[in-house]
């Protein structure tokens, strides 16, 4: 808001660039180990998949780097609305709480 304060005069306006921004990188950073987890996870019998690593290179052998990315676009989806509802929790909760810092 301060570097473009033409374009964000809001804090409404300033986070949906920010929800978007932070949950692409929380969404793509981490999208390789919740998949390989949750494939882990699917796997109760231990039958499919052993070791983290092990499962990691049973998935790129399938299908190569996509693999570890599959369901992304949900789960960005789903990151993206969560950071926005925290972000706008904070902004009404925060004062509530710390009236202090707020002044």
């Amino acid at each position: 808001m301060t570097r473009f304060p033409d374009k964000f005069d809001s804090a409404a306006k300033a986070r949906i660039p920010a929800a978007l921004l932070g949950g692409l990188f929380a969404c793509y950073l981490t999208q390789p180990f919740d998949t390989v987890k949750t494939c882990m996870q699917g796997d109760i019998e231990r039958k499919t998949y052993g070791t983290f690593s092990e499962t990691a290179k049973m998935l790129h052998s399938e299908a190569g780097i996509s693999a570890f990315y599959r369901g992304a676009t949900f789960r960005y989806a789903r990151m993206c609305c969560a950071i926005f509802m925290m972000d706008t929790l904070q902004g009404l909760v925060g004062p509530a709480l710390f009236p202090n810092a707020f002044k």
